[in-house]
């Protein structure tokens, strides 16, 4: 990976906002994070494994853990080392490792569902994640965004390169705006 001023800002923009959070233990229903995590769970079948791509405090995984009785291997990365080290001593039941959205170390087809959980509303090269998500996912790739201002575009990306592609928006009383990106290989 190649050094840029903008990937350094990335960097140290989350390591600063783990700093706001260090007590932050992830299992929180912040406004709308309740809801859009339960339909991420209804998407995910009994004995897959889900690979959480910029997972930051971990929520999605503390709150499969409290909210279902689905068996999901679960690996949280993210670009944030803090984060990391966190959820490392926090929940070391789990597997968290430092990783690049765009430059993912994980082998072809070797996870069930890979989400991106508003990550990507903060990673630049987009297009490339997306990419990196589909070699990664045997069978679905979830992504949702918070406040992407091109949304449009990266839905009608992925119905280029999935087999199937849809999208949806969840709204409802704790939820301003979500948007879901799916797609099936």
């Amino acid at each position: 990976m190649k050094y840029n001023k903008y990937k350094e800002k990335t960097y140290q923009y989350w390591q600063n906002e783990f700093d706001r959070h260090d007590d932050y233990m992830g299992y929180t229903t912040l406004t709308g994070l309740f809801s859009v995590r339960n339909k991420i769970i209804e998407l995910i079948n009994d004995g897959e494994s889900l690979l959480d791509v910029g997972c930051a405090t971990g929520g999605t995984y503390d709150h499969i853990r409290h909210e279902t009785d689905k068996k999901i291997k679960y690996k949280g990365v993210d670009y944030a080392s803090k984060f990391i080290q966190h959820r490392k001593r926090l929940r070391p039941e789990a597997e968290w490792e430092v990783q690049d959205a765009r430059y993912l170390k994980e082998k072809d087809n070797s996870w069930d569902v890979v989400l991106h959980f508003g990550a990507m509303d903060n990673t630049t090269g987009i297009k490339r994640a997306i990419r990196e998500a589909k070699r990664v996912a045997k069978r679905l790739v979830i992504i949702i965004f918070w406040a992407q201002k091109n949304e449009q575009e990266y839905v009608e990306y992925m119905k280029k390169i999935f087999r199937n592609s849809y999208s949806f928006n969840l709204e409802g009383p704790d939820i301003n705006h979500a948007l879901y990106i799916i797609g099936e290989k």
